[in-house]
């Protein structure tokens, strides 16, 4: 049973460790938090904001979010 629950813990940390969220200022200039499968995402008032929803989504886990150089564009 440990040797399972090793090789279950093995295979899902990678995938904990991705990255989850891009925040950044779409081509109209507003603050958009995006979550790269497409299922989370909004638009804010302030980087901060947006930072702190991604954040927060993803268990203030920093590395998982990244703050994007280009305009993103919101699939919504």
């Amino acid at each position: 049973m440990k040797r399972l629950r090793n090789a279950v813990a093995a295979r899902i940390a990678p995938i904990a460790n991705k990255l989850r969220f891009a925040v950044g200022k779409d081509s109209f200039g507003r603050w958009v938090a995006l979550e790269l499968q497409g299922r989370a995402g909004g638009f804010f008032r302030s980087q901060e904001a947006a930072l702190h929803y991604a954040m927060t989504e993803c268990g203030g886990r920093r590395s998982a979010v990244r703050l994007a150089r280009r305009p993103l564009s919101p699939p919504f």
